[in-house]
C-alpha cells in the first residue's frame, strides 16, 4: 500500500491512476479543499472495479497506518509561489517525520520527487535515512529523461 502525503495535484493524480491500473492501495493525505481532481478519481474508478483501493482523508495518522511506501512532494508547485504562505499553513502537519514513520510498516521506504523543502513536507532525518530512497528515485529519473531526450533528438 501506497500513501501519498501532500497536495492532491499532479502527483497524486498520477500515483491514483497508476494505483488503479496495478490493483495497489493507495491512500491519499491532504488538508480538505486539496483533494485529487474528481474527474481523476472516477477515472481510476473505471480503470479499477475495486473501490477499496483509493482512500482519500485529511487524516494524516490513519493514511500512514500500515503503509509500505510514503511518498511527498513539495506543497507549492512551480507556478504557485504566491501561495506560499497559505499553504504552509494549510499542510501544518502534514509532514513526513520520524514519528509519521513509526506509523508506517517496519520497512516501510521513503519517497520524493524533488527538489524538497527540508523541515516542511519532509525533515531532513527522514531524507537521509535508510528508508529513503528519494536519491536512487531521482538518479532512476534522469537516466529515463535522457533516454526521452535521446528518442527524441536521434
Amino acid at each position: 500500500m501506497l500513501t501519498f502525503i501532500g497536495d492532491g495535484n499532479n502527483v497524486a493524480n498520477s500515483l491514483i491512476l497508476c494505483g488503479a491500473l496495478l490493483g495497489v492501495e493507495v491512500r491519499i493525505a491532504c488538508p480538505k479543499g486539496y483533494e485529487p481532481n474528481s474527474s481523476v478519481i472516477n477515472k481510476a474508478n473505471k480503470i479499477s472495479k475495486n473501490k477499496n483501493l483509493l482512500k482519500i482523508t485529511d487524516n494524516v495518522c490513519e493514511a500512514v497506518s500500515g503503509a509500505n511506501v510514503l511518498y511527498t512532494d513539495v506543497w507549492s508547485s512551480m507556478g504557485e509561489e504566491n501561495q506560499l504562505e497559505k499553504k504552509d499553513k494549510d499542510f501544518y502537519g502534514f509532514s513526513i517525520d520520524s514519528n509519521l514513520i513509526r506509523k508506517a510498516s517496519k520497512d516501510a521506504i521513503i519517497m520524493h520527487c524533488l527538489p524538497a523543502y527540508r523541515s516542511k513536507e519532509i525533515t531532513d532525518e527522514v531524507i537521509e535515512s535508510k528508508n529513503s530512497r528519494i536519491f536512487e528515485q531521482a538518479e532512476n529519473r534522469m537516466h529515463v529523461q535522457q533516454s526521452l531526450l535521446s528518442c527524441l533528438l536521434a
